[in-house]
């Protein structure tokens, strides 16, 4: 891997058990069409590019991926349906996703033997391989979050909506009475709410009066570090310093101050917490960084941990377990937070998210002599998007290879018409029709791929990596999975 096979807006590098490109270390973007959110469920993922689109890939046993088909994936496949809409937040709950578009539709897939999809009553639909559409928001929908069985959704006035199962009383409802909402609720919570998480069975607020409650199943409540409202079954955290943010594991919690402080409780088999110990904890303990390190993001997996920097450096605790702390290490417990490094230079670090079973990284390159836009700053700029048509955002999604350029591997579907796409090594593929119907691998004795000469024969093989899934304007950039030398 080197520094061109980034590009200036930056690339999603994934690690762990992701389903992507065979579960090695590898990474990819979509061409000149940055993406700016990124979604992890138990073993699947979904990205929202700048421009409304919508990539999945990985497990799709209950047709999670919104593809239509129930066949798991192993690179990024556009999700046609919601092209239509421009998709703004996407939520992987274990095996369900939910999609937001700009104009405050809803729409989910996947699971749905508990309501968690939201779309009513419907007893006989145990999945759905296409997005449904569940309702429209009249307010801004500005964060979408899931849990194993249920979906919470956050409006910009602070209203919550919940839906899925509340058999834990994870939709702040008793769980006596009400053990299911099929359609998204207002949930009863009297505070204004600017964030939200959750994980399997269990849901998490912070008001806009930086404190965090809670409800749903914990195993490591107590009277000592929470109490109960008495007309909520909410649950106050006493964590010290005004709350910024909240990350969920299975049973390990992370909370970030306003002051870049880190706090985390619960199980800590895997050393989770970071607390350099294997100890579980009900109390709040304080994450050790050193003393210039200021946390900006946090974000949690099944067992394990990930903080980031105000710098862009990222730090793992944890299971170490199919390499998702981003290490070559995928035995042992990471017990305390451990710097991630990466061998591309000026490689800066700007989003992580958890998956249960992995671990995916938004990066670029710092080295540019331009000022690059951060991905908030793309966001913003998605409002150029709102009225173009199809045509207007095809000529500013794509780009002309310059041939004077080196690059190692490259993928382009500018303008194909070929139903497959390929991956070449010191050759390029620029998606023309190829006479050669083999699948699987082919190896190139003569070292020309479609009429386009490779400069060394012994080192060029062409790979099928899939294809009906795309159309003429969408490019994705996949890079080779890393070597052992390519993550430290």
């Amino acid at each position: 891997m080197n520094d061109i096979d980034v590009p200036e807006y930056g690339a999603v590098f994934t690690f762990g058990k992701s389903g992507f490109a065979e579960n090695f270390p590898s990474h990819f973007f979509i061409r000149n069409d940055p993406i700016v959110e990124i979604a992890c469920g138990q073993q699947h993922t979904a990205v929202v590019c700048e421009n409304g689109r919508v990539f999945s890939f990985g497990n799709n046993e209950w047709g999670q991926l919104g593809l239509g088909h129930r066949e798991s994936i192993n690179k990024p496949s556009c999700i046609k349906s919601l092209k239509p809409d421009k998709v703004k937040h996407v939520a992987c709950g274990r095996v369900h996703t939910i999609f937001t578009t700009e104009n405050g539709k809803v729409y989910s897939c996947g699971r749905n033997t508990d309501g968690q999809l939201g779309i009513g009553d419907n007893e006989t639909l145990d999945y759905a391989a296409l997005p449904m559409f569940v309702t429209e928001i009249d307010d801004e929908i500005v964060q979408l979050t899931a849990g194993s069985h249920h979906s919470l959704l956050l409006t910009a006035k602070g209203t919550v909506y919940g839906w899925g199962s509340n058999a834990n009383g994870q939709l702040v409802a008793d769980k006596y009475e009400t053990s299911v909402y099929v359609d998204p609720t207002p949930l009863k919570v009297p505070f204004f709410v600017t964030y939200i998480s959750s994980n399997y069975y269990r849901s998490a607020f912070i008001t806009d009066q930086k404190i965090l409650y809670s409800c749903g199943d914990d195993d490591d409540d107590n009277e000592e570090n929470m109490h109960t409202n008495p007309q909520n079954p909410l649950r106050e955290a006493k964590v010290p310093g005004n709350i910024k943010s909240v990350a969920c594991g299975h049973h390990h919690n992370v909370v970030l101050t306003d002051e870049g402080t880190c706090y985390t409780r619960g199980d800590n088999t895997f050393g989770q917490l970071g607390v350099e110990n294997l100890s579980s904890s009900s109390q709040w303990l304080s994450v050790p960084f050193e003393d210039d390190v200021i946390i900006n993001a946090i974000s949690a997996g099944d067992n394990h941990s990930m903080f980031l920097t105000d710098t862009g450096i990222l730090y793992a605790c944890g299971d170490s377990r199919y390499g998702k702390l981003c290490t070559n290490n995928k035995t042992e417990n990471v017990t305390k937070p451990t710097k991630i490094q990466f061998s591309i230079s000026n490689l800066q670090v700007e989003k992580v998210v958890c998956g249960e079973r992995h671990t995916m990284v938004m990066a670029r390159p710092t080295s540019s002599e331009n000022t690059l836009p951060t991905i908030e700053e793309i966001k913003n700029r998605r409002t150029e998007f709102s009225n173009m048509n199809e045509t207007t955002r095809t000529k500013h999604s794509i780009c002309e290879f310059d041939s004077s350029q080196e690059q190692d591997y490259f993928v382009d579907f500018s303008n194909s018409k070929d139903d497959r796409t390929y991956e070449c090594k010191n050759g390029r593929v620029n998606g023309q029709n190829s006479t050669d119907e083999n699948s699987s691998i082919h190896q190139l004795n003569d070292a020309k791929t479609n009429g386009i000469s490779s400069k060394d024969s012994s080192d060029c093989i062409i790979r099928e990596i899939s294809t009906s899934y795309l159309q003429d304007s969408d490019e994705i950039q996949v890079g080779i999975p890393a070597s052992s030398n390519d993550v430290r």
